[in-house]
């Protein structure tokens, strides 16, 4: 059951990432005419995405139950777990090595611009 709600709240901190990675805050502020609606509205705005990500989340089991998407037997054969290397590892490596300079240069640039 706890992972019903977790991953609509992982779910809408993973879109608002990418909206605040592809959208900056200059074309925000552009776009609502001012810098900031104030904390209710934040609240507010928080509550509702947070309440309609829970309900769509626990309403989705009972409507593919409903309409038979869900297996009624398994098949799946259980493996013990290892650590391999493979090809993804490696790429996964890479592009932590490539993406970690320019991650830290915007956290500094953000550190120092707000100070």
């Amino acid at each position: 059951m706890f992972w019903e709600f977790l991953w609509a709240l992982i779910l809408g901190f993973a879109l608002s990432g990418v909206v605040q990675a592809v959208v900056s805050k200059q074309e925000m502020q552009r776009l609502f005419h001012r810098k900031s609606y104030g904390w209710k509205m934040a609240a507010f705005l928080l509550a509702s995405f947070y309440t309609t990500m829970v309900t769509a989340g626990i309403a989705v089991e009972p409507l593919f139950k409903a309409l038979r998407l869900t297996p009624n037997e398994r098949h799946a054969k259980v493996v013990e777990a290892s650590v391999t290397w493979s090809y993804t590892t490696f790429l996964n490596i890479f592009f932590l090595g490539l993406g970690t300079p320019r991650n830290s240069r915007s956290a500094f640039a953000t550190s120092v611009s707000a100070g």
